[in-house]
């Protein structure tokens, strides 16, 4: 699984704000494909997870515009 991937990729390397960046993106994915199934609780723990790694790179990085409007998504 991706997020697998990136997890463990992160957790490798915890200093890679792409990786991070990565790990996040995938748990967003997988809460859309969640969400679609109809499986809502699984849907927002992905999102859950999402949630706070961009709540962390945005506070982390404010100059980068994508995080901020990343915050932005609902689910």
């Amino acid at each position: 699984m991706e997020t697998d991937l990136f997890k463990e990729l992160y957790d490798a390397n915890p200093h890679s704000v792409q990786l991070l960046e990565g790990l996040g993106v995938s748990y967003f994915k997988l809460a859309g494909v969640q969400k679609e199934l109809g499986e809502m609780p699984a849907a927002r723990e992905y999102f859950q997870e999402w949630r706070r790694i961009i709540t962390t790179l945005a506070q982390n990085f404010p100059d980068i515009p994508k995080y901020r409007g990343w915050l932005q998504a609902e689910l």
